[in-house]
């Protein structure tokens, strides 16, 4: 089970060998500057963010999500084997790519926290 605040949610499907781990998944909010989803899309995926997120040691999944509700914003849904796992990425290339790119398109960020433990 996997748990943030008030939030629960069971997330395991999919998933192997985390019992041992302090499997971190995070849903990342994204308000994007007016008319610019699909720019701020696309930008990221010429830096390739995406792909290189997914290569590096601990990643289990880096996904972008359009939510059909709203034309500014972007889900990203990001799962680490730990939390060194993801504090490593943090100091890897394709986030500090990230942060240019979200300087010029990104409005607003929300995070929502999920760990077994």
């Amino acid at each position: 089970m996997y748990k943030n605040s008030n939030i629960i949610c069971d997330a395991r499907n999919g998933f192997e060998d985390e019992k041992d781990n302090n499997t971190l998944v995070l849903n990342v909010f994204y308000t994007i500057v007016e008319g610019k989803r699909e720019a701020f899309y696309k930008k990221v995926n010429e830096a390739r963010i995406p792909q290189q997120s997914r290569l590096e040691e601990g990643n289990l999944k880096y996904e972008y999500y359009f939510p059909v509700e709203s034309e500014n914003q972007i889900l990203l849904i990001e799962i680490w084997k730990d939390e060194a796992s993801f504090n490593a990425h943090k100091e890897m290339e394709p986030f500090k790519k990230l942060q240019i790119i979200k300087e010029e398109y990104v409005m607003d960020v929300k995070f929502e926290k999920y760990t077994d433990k």
